[in-house]
């Protein structure tokens, strides 16, 4: 389910808390079907805090009565991904376009404060995106699995079965303030994508771990298409194979 921003206010709310945002889904790998069993095997993830809130632009920046930003705070650009890679979109520094600041240009210049904003406000809190977000001591605030793969089977609407992918994130698995601690696999946030074979669903981690079974890498695993039970994972050199 999507959960719009909301008008952000100094007096509350400030934001929406929405959780992966962006990542929470397939997003641009996609899913895999499989058109003999009539079942799709996407991914999902369950792990990014992020606060969306909506305030109103400074004069002349746009013409839309909200953009993304926190009420009391700096106004500040918020850009999503693939910005600028359009063949016509302006360009504004560091693809082409002017020098960015640190760069041989100019030093750039101060974010335009917004309407109502406190002297000395604190940082402005990350905003959407699926990435990092609220955590408490840089552990994530959600509790894990925090990467999924989901079969669904499309004949009865209904999850056939869901298991964590990936193993557990090496800043979750070595953090002081779970030492001692036996963290079952969580799997991995992110997105990535996969094929199905008459058999299996084949898909890479996201990222790379450190466990006792493999060094520093990105594991590439296959389930079975009818239970989910992973079959014996190889090692991949880096993550998210499947871009190259």
């Amino acid at each position: 389910m999507f959960l719009p921003g909301v008008v952000s206010k100094v007096e509350g709310p400030l934001a929406a808390l929405t959780i992966a945002t962006t990542a929470g889904g397939t997003n641009w790998p996609g899913a895999g079907a499989d058109p003999e069993n009539h079942i799709v095997y996407a991914q999902a993830s369950n792990h990014s805090v992020a606060p969306i809130g909506l305030i109103e632009p400074p004069a002349g920046f746009s013409d839309i009565r909200y953009v993304a930003g926190t009420a009391g705070q700096p106004f500040v650009e918020r850009e999503g991904p693939g910005f600028g890679s359009a063949a016509d979109a302006p360009q504004r520094g560091g693809r082409g376009g002017a020098p960015e600041a640190g760069r041989g240009g100019p030093p750039a210049a101060a974010p335009a404060p917004a309407a109502g904003a406190a002297p000395n406000a604190p940082p402005t809190p990350p905003q959407g995106g699926g990435g990092g977000g609220l955590v408490v001591q840089g552990l994530p605030l959600l509790k894990p699995p925090y990467g999924l793969l989901n079969a669904i089977d499309l004949d009865k609407g209904e999850l056939k079965w869901q298991v964590p992918h990936g193993d557990t994130p090496d800043a979750v698995r070595n953090h002081p303030a779970l030492k001692g601690m036996n963290i079952p696999k969580t799997g991995l946030p992110g997105s990535v994508g996969l094929f199905v074979t008459k058999t299996l669903v084949v898909l890479g981690d996201p990222s790379v771990t450190t466990t006792p079974d493999h060094p520093r890498g990105a594991m590439l695993r296959a389930y079975d298409k009818q239970n989910g039970k992973e079959s014996a994972p190889c090692g991949c050199r880096r993550p998210r194979a499947d871009r190259r």
